[in-house]
């Protein structure tokens, strides 16, 4: 690659952009940021958003470790926030020992599972990619990876 010409850009949030990636069916992006807010956007109509979506408290960061002695170890988001399935059904987040799994319907979000773990703040997640596996990856301040395989009933 040698060029570049930039398609789109617009104002999404009020602060940084902390995480950004195309849905499932690349007709819409999304993006968590500064401001707490996680939105879907359209890539047809610029810079119209699609749907604001509710999400836990502390998916965006800044991500905390508290420790003896006033210990306080502060983190602002560079990782990978939120993750969808291969089939775009489900969305994870990152949570305060794990991450949150929403199923995502008609534009709206369900919390259906908290996948724990951590000792730390999970500040990265990633979903594999090969449908109907459900291996999750969650990356954690302390340094550690963990994958998880999430069962159905």
């Amino acid at each position: 690659m040698q060029r570049y010409e930039s398609l789109l850009s617009w104002k999404a949030h009020s602060g940084q952009v902390f995480s950004a990636q195309f849905s499932p069916d690349e007709n819409s992006v999304y993006s968590m940021g500064e401001d707490g807010k996680f939105c879907q956007w359209s890539i047809q109509q610029v810079g119209q958003k699609i749907n604001e979506l509710p999400i836990h408290n502390g998916a965006t960061g800044p991500f905390v470790v508290s420790g003896y002695g006033g210990y306080k170890q502060e983190q602002i988001p560079c990782g990978k926030l939120f993750a969808f399935d291969p089939s775009g059904g489900h969305v994870m987040t990152c949570a305060m020992n794990g991450s949150l799994v929403y199923k995502v319907d008609d534009d709206r979000f369900e919390s259906t599972l908290t996948i724990l773990g951590h000792k730390t703040p999970v500040v990265s997640v990633d979903w594999g990619s090969t449908m109907n596996t459900g291996m999750c990856l969650t990356g954690s301040m302390d340094g550690r990876l963990r994958v998880t395989m999430l069962l159905t009933h």
